[in-house]
C-alpha cells in the first residue's frame, strides 16, 4: 500500500515542485520586467525635469536649415495690406520650381518662432486658402501656381520675408 501511495504521490510531488519553479521563473521575469519598466518611467522623467529646468536657447531648440533649392521669396506685412482685409504680401510665383514639396522659412525677424501665416491663390472672384496655419519650417506638398500670397499673419509686429524651398 505504502509502495502505490509513493508512486501516486511521486508524480503529484514531481508536478508540484515544477510548477513552483515555473511560477518563481516567471515571478522573476515579472518582477525584471518592471523593473525595467519603472527604469524607463524614472529616465523619462528625470528628462522631463532636466529639460523644463535647464534653458535652451532657440537657435538651439529645433533643427530648421533649408533643404532643397530655392523657390520664392515674399515679404509680408504683420497684417492686411492698404485697401485689404486678408491678404499681407505682394503675389509671389512657384510656376517654375521643381520637387514635391515646399519647405518655408519665415526670416528677417526676430518673431520667425512666433509667427502663423496662410497662403491664397490671387484668382478672379474668391480666392482660394490652400494652406492654413504655417510656421517656420513648415513642410507643405509643392502647389506650381504664378500668383500666390500670404495672408492672416498672426503674432507679427513688423514685416518678415518668406523664403520657400523646394525638394
Amino acid at each position: 500500500m505504502a509502495k502505490a501511495q509513493l508512486l501516486l504521490t511521486t508524480p503529484l510531488l514531481i508536478a508540484l515542485v515544477t510548477a513552483e519553479i515555473n511560477v518563481h521563473k516567471y515571478t522573476n521575469k515579472a518582477m525584471n520586467l518592471f523593473k525595467f519598466v519603472k527604469q524607463l518611467l524614472v529616465a523619462g522623467l528625470l528628462s522631463l525635469l532636466i529639460t523644463s529646468v535647464i534653458p535652451v536657447a532657440k537657435a538651439y531648440a529645433f533643427d530648421c536649415e533649408p533643404v532643397g533649392n530655392l523657390c520664392s521669396v515674399v515679404v509680408s506685412e504683420p497684417g492686411p495690406q492698404s485697401g485689404q482685409k486678408w491678404r499681407s504680401s505682394d503675389n509671389f510665383s512657384t510656376s517654375l520650381c521643381e520637387g514635391t514639396r515646399m519647405q518655408w522659412h519665415i526670416e528677417q525677424t526676430d518673431e520667425a518662432d512666433q509667427i502663423i501665416f496662410d497662403v491664397a491663390l490671387d484668382k478672379s472672384g474668391s480666392d482660394p486658402t490652400i494652406f492654413q496655419g504655417l510656421v517656420n519650417c513648415s513642410i507643405t506638398e509643392l502647389i506650381k501656381d504664378p500668383k500666390m500670397y500670404i495672408g492672416n499673419p498672426r503674432n507679427a509686429t513688423k514685416n518678415f520675408q518668406v523664403i520657400t524651398y523646394t525638394q
